[in-house]
């Protein structure tokens, strides 16, 4: 809120100054990345900001006692005590049970079959190359270096033969954050070829709504439905090329731009605290699922 203030009604508020107020160049972009500055005080906003403390001081809280509460508190109870697994499915709200060993056979199937265990430098040089073209976008203050998560599987429920042969996919949450800048300069790049080609291209569920109910004769069409095995990682490094290359003809990209789009195809996945690279194709290149930018590629390489 103090952001807000300072940005909307700067003339109009006696704002304190310090070494930590947001910069005024508006020609710098920041890519929707938050600032790590704190703001600075605002004298208007003290009375709000101290009723606000003294709201969350006084919150009270009373026990409700019910049959749901009483069966959701046992549930936890069970789960929180459980040396079980309980992993997500991967395309609904269902959770699944299992042991240690049987997760952890799925998780090390699905890594091995599409990665190998790299070098530990890697990492170091992957963040060597992000803080370089951080500066160069001049948001080198609020770019961290890519964080060590643990890759883990959400379980295909809804693939034939489950549960005899249950599938998995494999989710990769070690993700640089300038994904986030290539989302920013990807999105672009496919709103731009959307609205000079009139693509019909959906990015969420009301769009497609809107898009059934204006269809005419409804009966006289059908849907045809197909499944795309591993559509993510099946992207490589020259289609990304290639999609950059004929997207260039109807947008306007600096190679800065594309060598950021590449830069964070880097990616690596972290087990047991290694880094694991991609089995197959050339360097670093990965489109992951959890990316940042990962949707926005995928629909500029079908597009």
């Amino acid at each position: 809120m103090r952001w807000k203030v300072i940005f909307f009604k700067r003339d109009n508020l006696s704002v304190s100054t310090d070494s930590n107020s947001e910069s005024d160049d508006e020609d710098i972009c920041s890519y929707g990345l938050k600032s790590r500055k704190c703001p600075p005080h605002v004298k208007g906003l003290i009375p709000f900001e101290d009723d606000m403390a003294k709201l969350v001081e006084n919150i009270d809280f009373r026990q409700v006692k019910g049959k749901f509460q009483a069966k959701l508190h046992q549930t936890l109870k069970e789960i929180n005590s459980s040396s079980n697994v309980y992993a997500f499915a991967d395309k609904s709200q269902n959770m699944y049970k299992m042991s240690n060993s049987t997760y952890n056979n799925l998780l090390k199937n699905s890594i091995t079959s599409k990665y190998k265990q790299g070098n530990e430098n890697v990492k170091t040089d992957i963040n060597s190359e992000l803080h370089s073209l951080a500066c160069q976008l001049n948001i080198e203050q609020k770019i961290s270096p890519m964080a060590e998560r643990g890759a883990f599987v959400t379980i295909k429920d809804h693939k034939y033969n489950f549960p005899n042969n249950p599938s998995c996919r494999l989710i990769n949450p070690a993700k640089s954050e300038l994904g986030k800048v290539s989302q920013h300069i990807v999105n672009k790049i496919n709103s731009c070829i959307r609205s000079k080609l009139s693509v019909n291209q959906w990015r969420n569920t009301s769009s497609v709504i809107e898009w059934f109910e204006n269809i005419s004769e409804k009966e006289r069409h059908t849907f045809v439905i197909f499944d795309i095995i591993d559509f993510y990682p099946s992207i490589s490094e020259d289609l990304l090329t290639k999609a950059l290359e004929w997207a260039n003809s109807y947008t306007n990209t600096s190679q800065l731009d594309i060598t950021t789009i590449m830069h964070a195809r880097k990616s690596l996945l972290f087990h047991k605290s290694e880094p694991w690279v991609k089995r197959y194709g050339v360097g670093l290149f990965d489109v992951t699922m959890g990316s940042y930018d990962g949707a926005e590629i995928c629909w500029g390489c079908s597009s």
